[in-house]
């Protein structure tokens, strides 16, 4: 499996790295907080496989949280629920999308409060 290409969406002051991959009926948010670099990344087979299958149910978009990986470093005060939220917004504003599932990460505890009608019903959302 080739890499896709690198995009750049605009958070606020932050330019976040981010990759659509595949084309699926449904969107689904990818952020890895604990380790990413989207091109290095793919280097490893296991994340090749891990893509690979979530590319057969959806449209992946996954991306370099702020101070991760390829997106913008965080200058400021530690980033905060409400930015991590913002910078989601703006991945899926950039790609065009207008409800995604979020993938459960380190990171669930952070969209409690995201806007239902971005999220559709039985999402992973729903599990936190």
């Amino acid at each position: 499996m080739a890499a896709p290409s690198t995009r750049y969406a605009r958070s606020g002051d932050v330019h976040l790295a981010y990759q659509v991959i595949g084309d699926g009926p449904r969107d689904l948010v990818l952020a890895l907080d604990w380790a990413s670099h989207l091109e290095v990344l793919w280097e490893q087979p296991f994340v090749q496989e891990l893509v690979s299958s979530l590319e057969r149910f959806a449209r992946v978009l996954w991306f370099d949280m702020r101070g991760v990986g390829l997106s913008d470093r965080a200058l400021e005060a530690p980033v905060t629920p409400e930015d991590w939220l913002d910078d989601v917004a703006a991945v899926m504003d950039a790609a065009g999308s207008e409800r995604a599932a979020l993938s459960p990460t380190a990171t669930r505890r952070r969209w409690r409060c995201w806007p239902p009608r971005r999220i559709p019903t039985g999402s992973s959302r729903s599990c936190c």
